[in-house]
């Protein structure tokens, strides 16, 4: 009697802290609400909880008492009590939401691109100050007013952040330097940054439309690749937000808005161990490492990301494209500048790869196209142009960038006002 009895004393506690885990839905599920991992999961936690329980009895047991399993039962309560006390604090105190990251670094909850660049706005990121103007675009400095000047022809840069100038001073950005190169010969065109730190091909699609279209672009410059040269298939509208971060006010709001985990998934607490500690327990994907140590993927995954992505980048180009032309503005195509010896080959494979898909749209719609990575072949040492990750341009790189652009520019430009 006593074992029975210390055996469903001790059961009492890890059942109710495992019953929200079993109120469960996966993202991926496989086996009912749980995927594979999680249903293994599941069984280990109760077969160590039913190896507890019975451990507690067999002790009790042996004393012929229950009070081993009265105060681990007593334990178990004050911890919960703790535990949902410290909840409680952090939901009623915690002020910054989940989307605190990226306001940090300029940038602002949007419906249609999921964030985009703030207003007015000023922050520094590595020591470098970065500014936007009132439009949400980085600042032009030499033509402040040009919102104001309907006279000015109009060139838009559209890109994520190697477009934008990330970790580059306003006027070291390659758009502000071929704003000047370009001040020289053309007085009455300026270029306007409108790249966002971020976006892919769908939100420059979108931006182009939805917002750029009312400014009267003459030409859209778009130089826009490595965030859709992504390791997973994109989705077709896929941003680089989720849609739950773009309508959430608060943390509680985002947790709730998830839609799948269980109980522990959507509690603040459990959302900070989980981003602060879970990164060292959670296994990514293993990939293949090649003599010299740098991963490298199966040639079947890298070929199937190639055709998916390549396809939906080509899609976006291609809509891009025809509703700029519907707006009487012609889109000009940059392939995209990388050092392949600064990251891992897979990963320049697919940024290769896209700047050849971009080179088909370029021709099947007679898009203006400035081949800046066939240019940049020849240069031996590639390392100087870019920053650590290999892609975003540093100072050495933006000058390279406007440079390679202006002459092709120059001749674009000239043929159409002819």
């Amino acid at each position: 009697m006593i074992f029975v009895q210390a055996f469903f004393l001790a059961l009492l506690p890890p059942a109710l802290f495992l019953l929200p885990l079993f109120l469960h839905t996966s993202q991926f599920p496989s086996f009912g609400p749980y995927s594979a991992k999680y249903a293994l999961l599941l069984g280990i936690a109760s077969a160590i909880a039913l190896f507890y329980a019975a451990g507690v009895a067999i002790l009790c047991l042996r004393k012929q008492s229950l009070g081993l399993s009265k105060n681990l039962l007593i334990s178990w309560g004050t911890t919960a009590l703790l535990v949902t006390g410290c909840e409680m604090i952090l939901r009623q105190t915690s002020l910054n939401d989940e989307f605190e990251s990226y306001r940090k670094n300029g940038q602002q909850k949007a419906i249609l691109f999921g964030a985009k660049n703030d207003y007015s706005h000023t922050w520094k990121d590595a020591g470098v100050i970065h500014h936007t103007d009132r439009q949400g675009y980085r600042i032009q400095k030499r033509v402040a007013d040009w919102a104001d000047r309907p006279e000015l022809a109009r060139l838009f840069v559209l890109g994520g952040s190697s477009a934008f100038g990330y970790r580059i001073s306003d006027d070291k950005t390659w758009a502000t330097l071929l704003d000047n190169f370009l001040a020289e010969d053309q007085k009455d065109t300026v270029i306007i940054n409108a790249g966002n730190n971020g976006h892919n091909s769908v939100q420059i699609l979108l931006k182009s439309y939805f917002e750029l279209a009312q400014h009267n672009p003459t030409h859209l410059l778009i130089y826009q690749n490595r965030n859709d040269a992504q390791e997973r298939p994109l989705k077709p509208a896929e941003v680089f937000i989720d849609k739950e971060l773009v309508f959430s006010s608060s943390m509680v709001e985002y947790l709730r808005a998830i839609g799948y985990g269980n109980f522990y998934f959507q509690s603040v607490l459990g959302h900070m161990l989980k981003t602060s500690i879970g990164k060292y327990f959670i296994k990514q994907e293993r990939l293949q490492r090649t003599e010299s140590g740098i991963r490298d993927m199966p040639t079947e995954k890298l070929n199937l990301l190639k055709e998916h992505n390549g396809e939906r980048y080509r899609r976006n180009l291609t809509a891009l494209t025809t509703l700029a032309r519907l707006e009487d503005t012609e889109p000009l195509f940059i392939t995209f500048l990388h050092n392949p010896n600064g990251m891992e080959p897979h990963k320049s494979a697919l940024i290769t790869h896209l700047n050849t898909v971009m080179r088909k749209v370029s021709k099947d719609l007679e898009v203006p196209l400035i081949d800046l990575e066939k240019k940049f072949r020849n240069q031996n040492d590639k390392a100087p142009f870019f920053q650590d990750d290999g892609y975003h341009p540093s100072v050495k790189g933006a000058q390279y960038i406007a440079k390679g652009i202006r002459e092709d520019l120059i001749e674009i430009l000239s043929k159409k006002q002819d």
